[in-house]
């Protein structure tokens, strides 16, 4: 008798978290940055399913990225595999961004933003470093390195998406 994977689903996690960043001036002039905010996911409505929510473990500055150490749940009955995490950037929101210091998506980057994971996930709640998984696989996130002046960026909210590919095991 041959075992089958039969695919569930593959799906966005959608999570907003409060990035401070620093922003460099011609003098040098850095703003101190504040801790992360938890992760506000909204999740789709599936049955069953698996979420994913994290908390950067820093804040991000010029040559200082974040990592999740992502929180995941199978809300289901039985043992799943998820085979990839895919991360990106869907918005940002920058209240200190103006004309002559603006903060866009560009300012910002997935480091590593897709990684072949190959971990079951049993019912329940685990994190990614209980699983084993190489902190080099994590969601990372900093800011591009830019000549430009990236204190618009100060204070921001980025807007994360996590897809998940996820079959029954």
């Amino acid at each position: 008798m041959t075992a089958t994977k039969t695919p569930l689903h593959a799906w966005q996690v959608v999570a907003a978290t409060s990035v401070p960043v620093v922003g460099i001036a011609a003098v040098l002039v850095l703003f101190p940055p504040a801790p992360f905010s938890r992760l506000l996911p909204t999740f789709p409505a599936l049955t069953p399913g698996v979420t994913a929510v994290g908390s950067g473990d820093r804040s991000i500055t010029p040559n200082r990225s974040a990592v999740f150490d992502l929180e995941i749940t199978n809300h289901g009955g039985g043992p799943v595999s998820i085979d990839r995490l895919e991360t990106t950037i869907r918005a940002i929101d920058a209240p200190a961004s103006t004309p002559g210091s603006p903060c866009t998506i560009r300012d910002f980057v997935v480091i590593a933003p897709s990684s072949t994971l190959g971990i079951v996930v049993h019912p329940g709640t685990t994190r990614l470093s209980a699983l084993d998984v190489p902190r080099a696989q994590w969601p990372t996130v900093g800011m591009a390195d830019s000549a430009d002046n990236q204190g618009g960026c100060s204070g921001a909210t980025l807007e994360l998406d996590f897809v998940l590919s996820v079959e029954a095991s």
